[in-house]
This record gives C-alpha cells, sequence and structure tokens, in this order.
C-alpha cells in the first residue's frame, strides 16, 4: 500500500507540473501524462538495454527516435487542451519505433510484438473510447502487415545471443509500466467515487430538504383552504340575512327612491355572495374537501330552467339566448347542482362578454357521454389566454375585459375541477374578436346516455 501510495504522489507531481491549471483535476488528461512519460521512460531504458547487449544498431535508434517523440507527445495537451489527443500521440509515437524494432529485427516473435496489444489497454485508460480504438486500429494494422509479410515469404532476424535478456527486460519494463498505469488508474477511480459519493450524499440532503419544504407548503395550503372554507361559510350567513331583509324591504316600501337603493343592497348582496362562494368552492377543491352527490336527472328540465333564469341578463345587454331544448327528456347521472353551477357560470360568461349578439347552448348525445357546447359572438380570446383561462384568479376575456365585467377569475377554474371531478372535462376553442365555444362532455355512469321514460 505504501508503494501504491507513492506512485501515486509521483502521478500527481507529474499532473500539477506538466498539465495546465484547468485541467490538473482531470484524471483521464493526468493519466494520458503518465502514459507518455512512462512509455518514455521504458523506451530510453529499452534503448540503452539494446546497446548495452548488442551495441549500436538500428533498432536502438528507433527506440531512441521514439523516446524523444513520446516525451515530446506530453506538449500537446497544452495545444489542444484534449487528453485523448495526447494519449493517441503517445501511442503513435510508441508504434512508430516498434514498427522499426519488429521489421528490422525479429518480426511478430520478438519482444515488441508482443507488447502491442498492451497499448490497447494503455489507450482506453488514458484516452477512453476513442484512444482504445486508435490503438486497436493500429494494432490490428500491425497484426495483418505481419500476417501477410509471412504468407509472402518475408523473412526476419534469428534470435542471437543477446535475445533472451532483451526479451526478458522488456518483458520486465512493460509489466511495470502496466502495473503503475493500472494503478494511477485505480486510485483516480477510487477519488471519483469518494466524489462521486460525497455529491450523491449531498444531493440527498438538499433531496430530503425539498421534500421537507414541500411537505411545509402543501399543509400550509391545505391549512389556508381549510381557513379560506371556514371563513367563507361565516360570511355567508350574514349575507343571507342581508339579501333577504333587503327583499322583504323590497316588498314593504312603496317609496322608489328606497326601491332603488334597496336594490343596489341587494343586488350588491348577491354579488358579493356570488364571491364568497367562488372562493369557498375554491377552497373546498385545493382541500380535498368537495363533495359530490350524483343522481338522475333530466338534462331537459335543467337547460329549461336555465333559460328562464337567464333570458333577462341577456335581454339586457341585447343578447338572443338560444338553448337547444331537447325534444323528449335525457337522464343523465351527475351532480345535478353542479351542473347546473358549470353551465351557469358558462352562460353567464357568455352574456356578460357579447353585445347584441347570440348565445346558444347545443346539446350533442354520444355513445357514453352527452356533449354541451356553449356558444357565444361576443370578444373571443387569444391563443395565449385560452392557455391559462382555466387558471384561478385568470380573467376569462383577458385582464382588462374581465375587470370591466367584475369577478373574481374563479369561475372557470372552478368549472374545470367540477367537470374533472365528475370524471368529465371542459375544452374551450375561441377567436379573438369573433367568439368562443366552450365545450364540456358529462360521462353516463352505468351505461350509456338513455332518453327518460316519457311521463
Amino acid at each position: 500500500m505504501a508503494d501504491s501510495h507513492s506512485m501515486f504522489r509521483i502521478y500527481r507531481w507529474l499532473v500539477t507540473t506538466l498539465l495546465p491549471l484547468e485541467l490538473q483535476r482531470d484524471d483521464q488528461a493526468g493519466r494520458s501524462v503518465a502514459l507518455a512519460m512512462g512509455i518514455g521512460v521504458t523506451m530510453a531504458v529499452a534503448t540503452v538495454s539494446s546497446v548495452a547487449t548488442r551495441g549500436p544498431n538500428p533498432q536502438a535508434v528507433g527506440l531512441a527516435v521514439g523516446t524523444v517523440l513520446t516525451f515530446a507527445s506530453v506538449g500537446l495537451v497544452w495545444l489542444t487542451r484534449k487528453p485523448w489527443v495526447v494519449a493517441s500521440a503517445t501511442i503513435l509515437a510508441c508504434y512508430l519505433p516498434v514498427t522499426w524494432v519488429i521489421w528490422t529485427g525479429f518480426g511478430p516473435v520478438g519482444p515488441a510484438a508482443i507488447g502491442q496489444p498492451l497499448l490497447v489497454v494503455f489507450g482506453y485508460v488514458t484516452g477512453g473510447r476513442r484512444g482504445a480504438l486508435f490503438a486497436l486500429a493500429l494494432a490490428v494494422a500491425q497484426a495483418a502487415a505481419l500476417l501477410l509479410a509471412l504468407r509472402q515469404g518475408w523473412t526476419f532476424r534469428e534470435p542471437d545471443e543477446g535475445y533472451a535478456m532483451l526479451f526478458q527486460v522488456t518483458i520486465t519494463l512493460v509489466t511495470v509500466l502496466v502495473t503503475v498505469v493500472l494503478d494511477v488508474y485505480e486510485q483516480s477511480r477510487m477519488r471519483a467515487t469518494a466524489e462521486a459519493s460525497a455529491a450523491y450524499e449531498a444531493l440527498s440532503e438538499v433531496h430530503v430538504q425539498a421534500n421537507q419544504a414541500r411537505d411545509a407548503a402543501v399543509r400550509a395550503s391545505r391549512a389556508k383552504s381549510i381557513f379560506l372554507a371556514n371563513m367563507s361559510h361565516e360570511l355567508r350567513t350574514p349575507l343571507n340575512a342581508i339579501i333577504g331583509y333587503a327583499e322583504l324591504l323590497e316588498e314593504d316600501l312603496p317609496d322608489d327612491s328606497a326601491q332603488s337603493d334597496l336594490r343596489r343592497i341587494h343586488d350588491a348582496g348577491r354579488h358579493l355572495l356570488e364571491l364568497v362562494n367562488d372562493v369557498l368552492d375554491m377552497s373546498r377543491i385545493e382541500a380535498d374537501r368537495l363533495m359530490l352527490a350524483p343522481a338522475d336527472f333530466d338534462l331537459r328540465e335543467l337547460l329549461a330552467d336555465l333559460e328562464g333564469r337567464l333570458i333577462p341578463a341577456a335581454q339586457q345587454r341585447g343578447n338572443r339566448l338560444a338553448i337547444d331544448v331537447l325534444d323528449e327528456p335525457l337522464v343523465l347521472h351527475a351532480d345535478r347542482l353542479r351542473v347546473d353551477q358549470v353551465l351557469t357560470n358558462l352562460l353567464s360568461n357568455a352574456i356578460k362578454f357579447t353585445e347584441r349578439g347570440e348565445v346558444v347552448v347545443e346539446v350533442h348525445p354520444e355513445a357514453e357521454a352527452v356533449r354541451i357546447d356553449v356558444v357565444d359572438s361576443g370578444r373571443g380570446m387569444d391563443e395565449a389566454l385560452q392557455a391559462r383561462c382555466f387558471r384561478p384568479f385568470e380573467q376569462a376575456h383577458g385582464a382588462s375585459a374581465g375587470r370591466d365585467q367584475g369577478g373574481t377569475g374563479l369561475g372557470l377554474a372552478i368549472s374545470h375541477q367540477l367537470m374533472e371531478a365528475m370524471g368529465g372535462d371542459l375544452s374551450v376553442a375561441s377567436v379573438l374578436g369573433e367568439g368562443s365555444r366552450f365545450t364540456l362532455r358529462l360521462p353516463v355512469a352505468g351505461g350509456p346516455v338513455r332518453p327518460a321514460a316519457s311521463p
């Protein structure tokens, strides 16, 4: 273990000495430099060994040239800032003299040829996939050339007296180099694993804190919704009393001026009550306290009630209200009060934002549901407004257009939530300046929509 740490300290010294500052924390760059220096030192020792055992020879010259090229490849890290380029250059600088040694020396049975596959390992450790593929391509090309040469009768040098010693020295150097490179790789891997573990632990802690913050926000939101639900309920009681007394006084007082004032009180009270009801519904939905009471009811009767209630409002704005009242009863299984609320909201909006036009309700029975379209020829909406009109506190027909008609911007949001709660959906299609079409679909529990029995 002490030797391993010593080699790693040498590796870190090479990294801090030879690498640019921005690459000193890049393990692949460090391994590329370590490979270049290690192969350079190995080739230098092999050059000396070749000269010592055989005297000056062509192979020793090739090894010396390779030593210089290998050390020179380290400079590429300053030019390219790419570790795989340095690794590939080092491998190429090694292959050139090795190829010379192979073809002028002992051929495929020499130590230089036997050590070729190890460069693929070095290429992967130091240059990643690119370095490995580059070294593999060189090794395959070299092997193919040697096989072809052997088939053509090419002759290589026969081993001499110094061959055994040269072979052992080369194999020993390559083994040491492999050990050093793999040890450096392992140390780098362990450090990277430790850093990744520390980052994962930090991320886990942040994740836990985020979950705690989310849970706190959910609790706060539910507490707010419960508070609003309770407060809205408390407000409805005095408002109903105000509206009721205003209606009684309107019947008892004959004075026209008093009647006008009482009507204003009555209208303001009803408007305030509608706002409170909207807030109450939205808070119930957000607090998951919305209660539905599905039952069979006749859609025709509901539409007739709506027509009777809303014709006066339509006439005040010069609109024609046309509701497609069916020829025969049509029974749905849903919460009649909530369906009435949704349709009332859609029709009220259509009347409110249409002037001297028409508002039409179309009913289309389908296989397992009924589709109801509320169509108006009013202001319409652009695409951006259509995309957000079902969000809370968004005015359906634009901020300025919504404010001039009053409202909280909750009506469409509540209607959309109610339709989803009943298993249906609510959508809109609109053209600015031409009108809007709101489409709601109500599924029918227990089977297809069916006509009711005639009374």
